[in-house]
């Protein structure tokens, strides 16, 4: 399933910025779908319960990737292995946010960078990552990027993420929950 306004299901996948869900975690596709209404026309919103099809979605991406949904093993969100090049067809986004739990943590991360195409900026969560964050984190950090225009160097990319995070815990301070979120740049492990 597509959700309305997003990329068309099995019909050569092409955007820039693409969000990426799984709705049979309707909780995360919702807060996702949220998310994205605030960009509308500047990103798309992929939801498929297939893999394959997600991982179309993700590697169709050039500026930005999100991908959110539920932490099933090192580098892989609701069964999609963002390091298996037969699910994955290689990460080409600048920026990838993956939303899950344990996003942040080294395995998940080193299993994501045989994924890569290219270097990254990469936004994980170290630790459970809940529901609510899609709204307190990924809207700020979404807005702040595209503001910016997706910038091409992983420095700028990494500091407008940090500005925007800093903000959020600023307004949230007493949410140490965000304070799991971290930005980084990853280079591709061949």
């Amino acid at each position: 399933m597509v959700v309305s306004g997003a990329l068309p299901d099995n019909q050569g996948v092409s955007a820039s910025n693409v969000l990426v869900s799984a709705p049979r975690c309707p909780r995360i596709t919702a807060g996702l779908a949220e998310v994205a209404a605030h960009f509308e026309g500047q990103v798309e919103l992929c939801a498929t319960n297939v893999a394959s099809e997600r991982g179309e979605a993700v590697g169709s991406a050039t500026g930005l990737v999100l991908v959110d949904g539920h932490h099933t093993g090192h580098g892989k969100i609701d069964g999609l292995d963002l390091g298996e090049r037969d699910q994955c067809p290689g990460i080409k986004a600048r920026i990838l946010i993956a939303g899950c739990c344990c996003s942040g943590e080294s395995e998940f991360i080193t299993a994501v960078r045989v994924g890569l195409d290219r270097p990254v900026t990469y936004l994980g969560c170290d630790g459970i990552a809940p529901y609510r964050h899609a709204g307190l984190v990924f809207r700020p950090v979404l807005r702040a990027l595209l503001a910016a225009g997706i910038p091409g160097s992983a420095d700028a990319a990494t500091d407008i993420i940090t500005r925007a995070l800093a903000q959020v815990r600023a307004e949230h301070p007493r949410m140490t929950s965000l304070l799991r979120w971290n930005v980084s740049s990853l280079d591709p492990l061949y």
